[in-house]
């Protein structure tokens, strides 16, 4: 959200939010709280799960996790998994892989933001 501030600040005539959220407004700190007001200003329509639920909105749900261990074969695909992703940074890793290397590059142009419009 902070993000948004900034993106938000300082426009004159800004924009309009619109803001849906299934987050209790109960379950915000002071601070999320004050945020949220002051990106979004106040509640203007709530409505409960259960109420879209009775409505026909929002499909009934529960939220069951049963944990449980990997089989055998799951973590011998969750590994072959993992050593295929090894080896593709590896692979881009490589001097000459490409004319400018994979670090230089995210520096430059994610980092620096060198040559991006």
């Amino acid at each position: 959200m902070e993000v948004l501030r900034q993106a938000l600040g300082g426009v004159e005539d800004g924009p309009v939010v619109v803001a849906l959220t299934a987050t209790p407004r109960d379950s915000l700190s002071e601070s999320e709280a004050a945020l949220v007001d002051e990106l979004f200003g106040p509640v203007l329509y709530s409505i409960s799960t259960p109420a879209l639920v009775r409505d026909g909105v929002l499909a009934p749900y529960r939220e069951l996790a049963w944990f449980v261990d990997p089989t055998a074969a799951e973590r011998e695909y969750l590994s072959a998994g993992a050593l295929r992703w090894q080896e593709l940074v590896a692979a881009v890793m490589e001097p000459g892989f490409a004319d400018v290397p994979l670090l230089e590059y995210l520096d430059s142009a994610w980092v620096r933001h060198e040559g991006v419009s």
